[in-house]
């Protein structure tokens, strides 16, 4: 059924809004002048929720709406105010008490409002509907996208998409300055609509439709100035989203709920996630940010950006080189992500050997070096823009066990089954107990060393390795003789079964008192052998065997 109520004067149709608006969604409150809502000087904007307040933490507001809908408000970029005999009052969220009734204008996604203004308690003065009177705000304002018999389909200025059931509703469009009642049909995509009625979630029975903008003077006792339609204030935003492309001063945004904005962002600060300046050369594709400024359609005049995706512009970062790409390279951090490097002509690089500063360059970067890089983290990108690249070789001491011998050169398995090598040109040796080994010839494949030096990468400067294999030189053995091969014999020893027994030009053989040589060794001998006892590989380099039969 359409409603067909023509009526006459501005003045009749102010009164006719306070009469069917009243029942609307937002109950006890009211609003009026300068602070935001229909005040009959232009466009009236609803506020994106209007409630009870059941918590606040910090900036972040719990809301319980009159529909019954719990929203979390982000009031951390808010302006709030509060009416106290008539006069606002600039507050901050901390003022703000649970149980207090507020309006929240801002971005609404889901159930959480970016607020760009707050009012706190009954907003009352000059502007509404009558001179004194106050005004119940619309249930929703915004665009019609479609149209479909009875129902409209209405984005709203916070986003959110109604149907809206125009069955019972009296719909009214100003011409020259007066009210015209029209029908359903007589509405256009893309009209600006306010609605007034009951709202449930997404759904609104309108009372009320005004298709357009009302003109000045009306809401101040009647149309001072017939013809006159005021013009639209712009609309304040703030929306996140994705970076799909940026070009110069203008970005090409991809809002959480689909929508493609372009970002003038010629006039805008830029600020990294910690609230530090940065330049806007250094948003990329991919990088999270929140845009605040006008809109007009999907066109954004940006006053403000913050990208989320950078990081402090003196983030540290430690990890090791993977690979090195000309003035980049790709580091591994601890927490095992991939990151790229970038540096600059004036990134400085430095190294560290121990405690020791010394300059570097580009050419001392090499695989398997430690890093700490200083710069701003881009999480979207997986990089880092780096202010200071220190090179670390630090002084450690790793556990490993020995795969060959070269030379001076070990190669050694890490607990952790990673392979290093040790370089032991200048390492002083010692055994389990402490006492020095005279060679490196003495230790063996298996032994197991602990390694203390300067590392760079996988390998070790080493200036000390401990053979915790080899026990202390006047390790003793009684046995009898089961093979003799060569120089060496092997015994079956009292405590320790079987050990095979090492000599040496130098080793001393005695039988009894008298002396002795390898070649009186024989199988079936009882044998007292003295030297250094390699446990694990169960042998002796021996300084001294003592034949008993």
């Amino acid at each position: 059924m359409r409603k067909n109520i023509s009526l006459i004067g501005g003045a009749a149709f102010a009164l006719a809004i306070i009469a069917v608006a009243a029942p609307a969604l937002v109950s006890a409150q009211t609003t009026s002048g300068q602070t935001g809502g229909f005040s009959g000087r232009g466009a009236y904007t609803p506020p994106a929720a209007r409630g009870t307040v059941a918590s606040v933490s910090g900036d972040t507001i719990t809301l319980t709406s009159s529909d019954g809908t719990t929203y979390a408000v982000d009031a951390a970029n808010a302006a709030i105010s509060k009416f106290v005999s008539g006069k606002r009052t600039t507050i901050q969220a901390s003022d703000v008490a649970t149980g207090d009734t507020l309006s929240v204008f801002g971005t609404a996604t889901g159930t959480n409002i970016a607020a760009t203004r707050i009012i706190d308690g009954a907003m009352t003065g000059r502007t509404g509907v009558s001179p004194t009177g106050t005004m119940t705000p619309p249930a929703a304002r915004g665009t019609v996208a479609s149209v479909s018999g009875e129902t409209i389909t209405l984005t709203g200025s916070n986003g959110t998409t109604y149907a809206v059931d125009a069955t019972n509703a009296t719909i009214s469009k100003f011409t020259n300055g007066s009210p015209t009642t029209i029908q359903v049909s007589d509405i256009a995509t893309g009209d600006t609509l306010m609605v007034f009625g009951t709202v449930t979630g997404a759904n609104i029975a309108a009372t009320r439709i005004i298709d357009g903008v009302m003109p000045a003077g009306m809401g101040r006792g009647g149309a001072k100035t017939p013809g006159t339609v005021a013009a639209p204030k712009p609309k304040k935003i703030s929306v996140s989203g994705t970076v799909a492309s940026i070009s110069g001063t203008t970005i090409t945004l991809t809002a959480k709920d689909g929508t493609s904005y372009t970002v003038d962002a010629s006039k805008a600060r830029t600020r990294r996630r910690a609230a530090t300046a940065m330049d806007l050369a250094n948003i990329q594709a991919g990088d999270s940010i929140t845009v605040t400024g006008t809109v007009d359609g999907t066109n954004i005049t940006a006053v403000m950006i913050r990208d989320t995706s950078m990081g402090r512009n003196n983030d540290h970062t430690v990890g090791t080189i993977t690979a090195v790409n000309g003035s980049s390279f790709t580091l591994q951090t601890k927490a095992n992500a991939s990151l790229t490097v970038n540096t600059t002509s004036a990134t400085v690089i430095e190294k560290f050997i121990g405690n020791d500063k010394q300059a570097a360059a580009l050419t001392d970067l090499a695989i398997g070096e430690n890093m700490l890089i200083t710069g701003a983290v881009d999480s979207a990108a997986n990089s880092i823009a780096a202010t200071i690249v220190r090179i670390e070789i630090k002084r450690v001491s790793k556990t490993g066990v020995v795969q060959s011998v070269s030379g001076n050169v070990i190669t050694l398995t890490a607990k952790d089954g990673t392979t290093f090598t040790a370089d032991a040109t200048n390492a002083k040796l010692m055994r389990r107990f402490g006492a020095t080994i005279v060679d490196i010839s003495a230790i063996q494949n298996g032994d197991t060393l602990v390694v203390t030096g300067l590392m760079n990468g996988t390998t070790f400067t080493v200036s000390s390795i401990r053979d915790t294999s080899l026990q202390a030189r006047n390790g003793t053995f009684t046995g009898s003789v089961t093979a003799v091969s060569g120089a060496s014999f092997t015994i079956q020893s009292k405590d320790r079964g079987i050990q095979t027994i090492n000599t040496t030009p130098t080793t001393v053989f005695k039988n009894r008192k008298t002396a002795a040589a390898l070649t009186d060794i024989a199988v079936g001998q009882t044998v007292i052998v003295s030297g250094v006892w390699d446990r694990t590989n169960s042998n002796m380099t021996a300084s001294k065997v003592m034949i008993k039969q």
